[in-house]
């Protein structure tokens, strides 16, 4: 009997081989897919995180050939998890966060983790840490506890970066050191939008809105980003890119614009041919469809970064600019009327 052990890239590989071993057994490791399909038995092993398990196989072309096995198959640990249709380790959901949360992970916990904040509001005490996370990549805290014996003595808790953090606010206005280090995505306040909401509301009510094709619409969207492999980006057009001068912080937010442009880039990453640098590194450029993409949709996250009044004020002062230009005039009067109590 032949028995493919599937190159993983994981610690617990030695310890299946020789355990077959002991066993009588020959077993080839191997991360040929061609080797995987004649086995008449299969092996995928695996110690670590789903996501950068995944993205190996993906790179060894052996996600697909995996999938399509038919004679018997062992994941053993994270070789198990692999099996399954979708995995959502990379991704943490908190609502309320304590002052010191983020020092107790392990230290590699939260490494390339999305953190989802329900409301910002149940993280104000962790700010400083999650900026440090995304920003430094590390945080580290010196403590003092109890050995085994009961002596005191002082250790260093680390935690490691980066993380990637979504949340939301009712707050018009957030934090300057956070603001700098997010894009602000404001609620669509307009009439449309909320006449688009209600009729979708009156469409659920009806039974006309068919969840599961919703469900399935979400689901093979996240199924889209498990295709994305890790690729280095250049935008051949980055230093022709100017951002307006009137835009709050253009520093950290022209970094913004260019990482936005890059995403933007990785995403199409299957539409754009793979190129090679001097080096022999992979690489895909950006293109003018690209930046004009990330354009669109930065206009409005600029415009209200850039914008002293919050979004309530703007909003109504750009309906009173378009009724003055619908009315043809250039200036309005208000009659206030108002007493004075003694």
């Amino acid at each position: 009997m032949t028995i493919a052990i599937i190159d993983s890239g994981g610690a617990n590989i030695s310890s299946v081989t020789h355990a077959l071993k002991r066993l009588g057994a020959e077993p080839v490791f191997t991360a040929d897919a061609d080797t995987i399909r004649r086995a008449e038995r299969v092996i995928l092993p695996g110690v670590g995180a789903a996501g950068a398990a995944m993205r190996r196989l993906r790179e060894l072309g052996l996600h697909q050939c995996i999938r399509d096995l038919r004679q018997p198959v062992l994941g053993i640990c994270l070789g198990m998890q692999l099996l399954f249709e979708k995995s959502d380790e990379d991704k943490i959901e908190i609502t309320a966060l304590s002052d010191n949360a983020f020092y107790y992970f392990d230290k590699d916990e939260l490494r390339h983790k999305l953190i989802i904040i329900e409301d910002m509001d149940g993280a104000e005490n962790v700010l400083y840490q999650i900026r440090e996370l995304m920003s430094k990549k590390r945080i580290t805290k010196t403590v003092t506890i109890k050995d085994l014996n009961g002596k005191m003595k002082t250790i260093t808790l680390e935690v490691n970066g980066p993380i990637c953090v979504a949340g939301t606010t009712t707050k018009e206005h957030i934090y300057e050191d956070n603001a700098n280090r997010s894009i602000l995505i404001y609620r669509d306040e307009s009439r449309e939008q909320k006449e688009r909401i209600m009729d979708y509301q009156r469409s659920l009510s009806a039974g006309k809105i068919n969840k599961k094709e919703e469900e399935n619409t979400i689901e093979l969207f996240k199924d889209i980003q498990l295709l994305l492999q890790d690729i280095k980006i250049i935008n051949p057009f980055a230093e022709q890119l100017k951002i307006p001068n009137e835009v709050f912080k253009p520093l950290r937010t022209n970094d913004h614009y260019l990482q936005f442009i890059e995403a933007v880039t990785f995403i199409h990453q299957h539409q754009r041919p793979i190129k090679k640098d001097a080096n022999g590194n992979k690489y895909i450029e950006t293109t003018l469809e690209d930046i004009k993409a990330a354009n669109y949709l930065l206009k409005e996250v600029l415009l209200n970064k850039s914008d002293e009044l919050n979004g309530a004020c703007r909003s109504f002062f750009e309906r009173l600019k378009n009724h003055l230009k619908e009315e043809k005039k250039t200036i309005f009067y208000v009659l206030l009327d108002f007493y004075i109590h003694l």
